[in-house]
């Protein structure tokens, strides 16, 4: 359930800077639309602590 709940801020917070709804978002990684994410918006991420230094979730166990 953590999982998934840090997959929507995740989602939430990049289609906010790109400016999309998260639906949209949704819709074009499903359909292999969305474009890549930048060096910035990554940064960006892993300042927020949404993501840690290798990409994964934090406190998610593999």
């Amino acid at each position: 359930m953590e999982r998934e709940k840090r997959i929507m801020q995740r989602n939430q917070y990049l289609a906010w800077k790109r400016g999309i709804t998260s639906a949209q978002l949704w819709m074009d990684v499903l359909t292999g639309g969305a474009k890549p994410i930048t060096s910035e918006e990554l940064a960006e991420l892993r300042s927020k602590g949404l993501i840690d230094e290798t990409g994964d979730v934090p406190g998610l166990d593999s």
